[in-house]
């Protein structure tokens, strides 16, 4: 079994870090919160005191952080890993992050093997095993690393060449928030029509409107009394990594703004 590494045990971390122990594979770990590195110790993984240490025995290297900031902590902070890595690293961003940031690090890191694979699936994925990876990167070490993301997720679909995974997952955010917005308007609509939204829900799931969303995020919204929710930091922070890269290259996303301003609370709210 290959040696691994894992950066960031959180939320998404740990149960990603957990199905790679029982699939047998030495891990090591390191995260500056102490209690999923203690948990994740007992299962077996090796605890490291910083991110370089990781470095040390680890040859491909999980790094699953929440932003570009805490990317740039692990690389270049107290114990990063960019003094490091050399070319028998392989280092896989799982994180979401924008393309560019990605790009660039390909130059900051020459002869380090990259992939970006930002993943699909919320915790319960995670502890599933039911992620999805959109991975940018060279098919051969896509191919290498494939076996691992395998034990963590259901479907590893290469893009192309590196940052455009995070081109995917940028697509994915964009149909993710407009259609939770779709919903909660639609709910809301039945609500005040005099119509219970969880009946309208399970209708709309034997038609065309049918998705993963409605089907995971529907139950959580249609018994509230204003189901339009724009209250979630994550998808807070990639709609608006998302307009933003969209804006660098020139392109206009009309939806997408609007509902990045409803996400910080600067463009029209629909009150219930």
């Amino acid at each position: 079994m290959s040696a691994l590494g894992f950066i960031g045990v959180g939320i998404m971390g740990e149960p990603m870090a957990r199905r790679l122990l029982r699939a047998g594979h030495p891990l090591r770990i390191y995260d500056p919160v102490p209690e999923p590195v203690s948990r994740l110790a007992a299962d077996g993984a090796v605890a490291c005191r910083d991110a370089a240490e990781v470095a040390e025995g680890a040859e491909v290297i999980f790094l699953m952080v929440r932003d570009a900031a805490q990317v740039e902590q692990v690389l270049s902070g107290p114990g990063g890993l960019a003094g490091r890595l050399t070319a028998r690293h392989t280092l896989v961003c799982l994180s979401t992050l924008n393309p560019e940031f990605m790009k660039g690090l390909a130059v900051r890191l020459p002869g380090v093997a990259l992939l970006d694979a930002p993943v699909s699936g919320g915790r319960a994925g995670a502890e599933s095993g039911e992620l999805a990876f959109m991975v940018g990167g060279d098919a051969a070490v896509c191919e290498r690393v494939e076996p691992f993301l395998a034990v963590m997720g259901h479907q590893i679909r290469r893009i192309g060449p590196l940052g455009s995974g995070q081109v995917a997952k940028a697509a994915n955010q964009i149909v993710i928030t407009l259609t939770r917005a779709a919903i909660g308007e639609a709910f809301l609509f039945a609500a005040r029509s005099g119509v219970d939204p969880e009946q309208v829900r399970q209708a709309l799931l034997g038609g065309l409107a049918r998705s993963a969303t409605l089907e995971t995020y529907g139950p959580r919204v249609s018994g509230l009394e204003n189901p339009v929710q724009f209250e979630s930091e994550i998808l807070k922070q990639d709609i608006n990594n998302t307009v933003a890269a969209a804006e660098a290259i020139g392109v206009h996303l009309p939806f997408a703004t609007l509902v990045r301003d409803c996400y910080n609370h600067e463009g029209p709210r629909v009150e219930g």
